[in-house]
């Protein structure tokens, strides 16, 4: 890695690190809003609409922004605008197909949030989250491809702004409910994203068969990672609507909290994520192929010590934390953050091979790892939260995500090893 290249290296990382670091702050601060201004119930309902809009980007991800991250930067200049462009009106039309039709199921199935009856607003409130998740994704994924880390940064400090002042104003009004505040973060997610599609290299000027011929060259790489998101997502983001099922809305909130003190950790993963996957596909492209090797396992040596300093710190800054943040409605959560750590021990390892193997092109090794985390923990999760409650759910999450993180770091290892290049440096 030349000078000026180690440079741009480190601008990106820091730009990413302030931008997750400011999401991070967000996530906090809507879980706080959460947790002193409304109900258990509400807590609850809001992380399963988020769980099932999570759902719905796992397809996004795997059919369009995984592979333009592989894709896009083998392609020339003028190719990636047009080839950007043709993904971007793929992803409007399902983002919508996917609003309306889960829009449409939680009104007919209202027990997959565990109620009920779902009322319209809810449903708009699912629909819209889905709507505005999708673009404010595919926007950032571009300006990374870019590498734009900065713009990102820009786009989501107005973001957060946004939805700060949105939730000052629900706080003042005491109407933090959760249809209310996923209907208004929607909104504000859409209006704040849409003014930087331009700058996001774009081309919008496509038609049928360019985005018919789009996804004839993405759909090699996506009939392996679509079903390993959605298996990824399954035991990822699916716990919450099992723990919803299992143990009760009030043990779920409980659990949703916890994650919330170790939240930081996934953020900052996807920080490193976010520079490290763009980065490592220009790298193989170029041919530096030890280049990746090296920094992956140094990223995944750097996670291991951070995870083991921030739980010692959290440590022994829980029982301030327990007393002047949580209050009474959520006391006794140290158990359940210290399985969470565990689990993001895990996810920072599984995040790097996961990188590491999609600029390779490795798509059907993600599938797999993400396939056998999801077949050990999701039964798990049901067997031993019947038993043991909401301990039994976060146990059996943190063992499938451990299955899949050293499934992904074997293949990672053999593909490193593997592939040869001549120019390799």
């Amino acid at each position: 890695m030349t000078l000026s290249s180690r440079a741009g290296f480190l601008k990106g990382v820091s730009a990413s690190v302030m931008d997750q670091a400011l999401l991070s702050l967000l996530n906090l601060a809507v879980g706080m809003v959460f947790i002193r201004f409304a109900s258990k119930g509400d807590y609850a309902i809001y992380a399963q609409v988020m769980a099932l809009a999570f759902l719905t980007t796992s397809v996004q991800s795997a059919l369009i922004n995984s592979p333009a991250l592989t894709l896009l930067p083998r392609k020339t200049a003028n190719e990636r605008g047009h080839f950007a462009g043709s993904l971007f009106a793929l992803q409007v039309a399902l983002s919508i197909g996917f609003a309306f039709a889960f829009g449409l199921l939680a009104q007919i199935w209202p027990g997959a949030v565990s109620l009920d009856h779902v009322s319209l607003t809810y449903a708009l409130a699912l629909g819209l989250s889905i709507w505005a998740a999708w673009l404010r994704d595919f926007v950032r994924n571009q300006l990374f491809i870019n590498l734009r880390a900065g713009a990102c940064l820009a786009l989501d400090l107005v973001y957060a702004v946004l939805c700060v002042g949105v939730l000052g104003s629900l706080i003042f009004k005491h109407a933090v409910v959760a249809d209310r505040v996923l209907i208004l973060m929607a909104v504000v997610g859409g209006a704040s994203t849409l003014p930087w599609l331009c700058k996001a290299g774009i081309g919008f000027h496509t038609n049928h068969s360019q985005v018919r011929g789009a996804l004839s060259e993405v759909w090699p790489l996506a009939r392996w990672s679509l079903p390993g998101g959605l298996v990824s997502w399954a035991f990822g983001n699916g716990y919450v609507l099992i723990a919803a099922q299992v143990v009760g809305q009030s043990a779920t909130a409980d659990i949703v909290a916890a994650r919330l003190f170790v939240a930081p950790l996934g953020m900052a993963y996807l920080a490193w994520g976010n520079v490290f996957r763009p980065r490592a596909s220009h790298w193989l492209a170029d041919g530096k192929i030890s280049t990746v090797a090296r920094v992956s396992y140094a990223a995944i040596a750097g996670i291991t010590l951070g995870v083991v300093l921030y739980l010692a710190v959290l440590a022994f800054a829980y029982p301030l934390l327990e007393q002047h943040i949580l209050g009474d409605k959520y006391r006794g959560l140290f158990q359940d953050v210290a399985w969470w750590g565990g689990f993001f021990l895990a996810s920072g390892i599984a995040g790097t091979g996961t990188g590491a193997l999609l600029a390779l092109g490795r798509f059907r090794d993600t599938f797999l790892a993400a396939t056998a985390g999801c077949l050990v923990s999701v039964p798990l999760m049901f067997l031993l939260g019947s038993s043991m409650g909401k301990s039994g759910i976060l146990l059996g999450l943190t063992i499938g995500e451990s299955v899949t993180a050293a499934w992904l770091f074997v293949a990672m290892r053999s593909g490193l090893q593997t592939t040869v290049s001549p120019t390799s440096q």
